[in-house]
């Protein structure tokens, strides 16, 4: 193909690389917040366990798979460095860059700030989340559902048409 052919593959390849790495890299970090009320209840449990915070993000990564396995155990190894709490967790809500990790790493630090009881508010974090998860599936369904059914109502006039023409060739003709 020679230059002309080489040019746009050569701005091309790169760019089909860039938006499929971003591309993966969204597809993680929603698998990673997803996953994020079982993390919750994971440390939940271990925090209820009487283990510390530090232990009890190193000990939930053994109930875990997958992308939120992978981060808690990033979290873990930092945290086994010698990374300080505050600073480990920054970290990783540095790496996943949303609201919902944002909720979970602030409920993570609060104890530090606040007091009180930590176990019990990461089983609040988690029923939250789960239960807006849910409430969103509703409504992709609902508008999947009124988008289907604006699309009926769009093409009937057509498919109609197409019917009567099928029915009686020349129909419009006329």
């Amino acid at each position: 193909g020679g230059t002309a052919a080489a040019l746009p593959l050569a701005v091309a390849g790169p760019t089909a690389a860039g938006t499929a790495i971003s591309r993966r890299r969204a597809r993680y970090r929603r698998a990673v917040e997803r996953a994020l009320p079982e993390v919750a209840d994971a440390v939940a449990d271990s925090l209820a366990a009487g283990r510390s915070l530090r232990a009890s993000l190193a000990a939930s990564t053994a109930s875990l798979h997958g992308p939120p396995a992978v981060e808690l155990s990033r979290l873990a190894a930092e945290l086994d460095l010698g990374a300080p709490t505050a600073a480990a967790v920054g970290s990783l809500r540095a790496r996943l860059r949303s609201n919902r990790a944002d909720a979970f790493c602030a409920a993570l630090l609060s104890q530090r700030l606040a007091g009180g009881d930590l176990a019990a508010l990461l089983r609040s974090f988690a029923s939250g989340a789960a239960e807006r998860d849910r409430v969103a599936e509703d409504a992709r369904a609902a508008t999947a559902q009124a988008r289907f059914t604006g699309l009926l109502v769009v093409a009937m006039p057509s498919g109609a048409a197409l019917f009567a023409e099928l029915m009686q060739p020349g129909f419009f003709g006329d």
